[in-house]
């Protein structure tokens, strides 16, 4: 075996370990509602960043007053039925983030995407209390 041999070996391991990881990455991506939901708007030039907010102060005191119910929760079942009213908030909302892609609606998709990104939190948050009660 010459000393090519083995480089060309360690290239294709490094080539394939590569590709692994970027399939892995394409996956996760694709099986979260919101990475994929960034993912599409990206394809069609429209950003969503971290720092993206939403005008609707509706929406934004719903918000809020989760995150206090959640914060100031002396009962597992307080938590319990703020996080499944919330887990069919974001299955309405993938739901209406898939009908605004079907239309090509990109600037609403971004906006329920955003909801989404607000209401993941109040996810993570509930799952944080209810892991620790």
């Amino acid at each position: 075996m010459s000393n090519t041999d083995g480089i060309v070996r360690k290239n294709k391991l490094e080539v394939a370990q590569a590709l692994s990881a970027r399939i892995n990455e394409a996956y996760n991506c694709l099986l979260k509602p919101l990475p994929r939901a960034e993912y599409i708007l990206g394809r069609h030039h429209i950003p969503v960043s971290e720092t993206d907010q939403i005008d609707d102060i509706e929406f934004i005191s719903e918000i809020m007053e989760a995150r206090e119910t959640i914060q100031d929760a002396t009962d597992k079942s307080q938590v319990e039925n703020l996080a499944e009213k919330n887990t069919n908030e974001i299955q309405a909302t993938v739901q209406e983030l898939e009908k605004l892609f079907g239309r090509a609606q990109w600037e609403d998709a971004k906006y329920a995407a955003i909801r989404l990104r607000y209401l993941e939190g109040i996810e993570r948050a509930a799952k944080k209390w209810l892991d620790n009660a």
